[in-house]
């Protein structure tokens, strides 16, 4: 079920996994005063529209394949206050780590385990895509290389909804 946040004066949010308010905010420099979040399921259509003023995803896109991945963005986009921010935390790029290239798709980029798609590991260009054809304006946007082989690039971006 959705959840919606308490009073939280004037910013109200949502976070796709765990808290990573602390996170988002040092990632993009956001000086903001007192955010606290709730978690919610934007899979489902939320029942407040324009209720958030941000919403988090903390590694959980890249798990959201195929025609999911579009209505879990039209949630989040639908969620969102005018000005509300998207903070995006996903694997993206070429595939490295061994044990996810053992089942990788370069096809479908995606996952496969068992004939089941697990993750979704895009182009960066394809993942801003996706936020842009969304309706998000990116603000920002970075890729955090990856340390080893052991490890996959990693894309930070802020989309706002206007």
């Amino acid at each position: 079920p959705t959840r919606r946040s308490s009073d939280l004066g004037r910013d109200r949010g949502a976070d796709l996994e765990t808290d990573r308010v602390a996170d988002a905010a040092e990632i993009f420099d956001v000086r903001a005063i007192q955010l606290r979040g709730a978690h919610a399921e934007l899979d489902e259509a939320v029942d407040a529209m324009r209720t958030f003023d941000w919403v988090i995803d903390s590694h959980c896109l890249h798990c959201i394949i195929g025609a999911d991945r579009t209505r879990v963005l039209e949630n989040v986009f639908n969620a969102l206050s005018v000005g509300g921010r998207f903070f995006v935390s996903t694997m993206c790029g070429e595939v490295t780590m061994p044990a996810l290239r053992a089942c990788f798709d370069p096809v479908s980029r995606c996952q496969v385990v068992n004939g089941v798609a697990y993750r979704f590991i895009g182009a960066p260009e394809e993942i801003l895509e996706e936020l842009r054809a969304a309706g998000f304006e990116l603000h920002s946007s970075r890729i955090e290389p990856r340390t080893s082989n052991d490890d996959q690039d990693n894309l930070w971006v802020m989309a706002v909804r206007r």
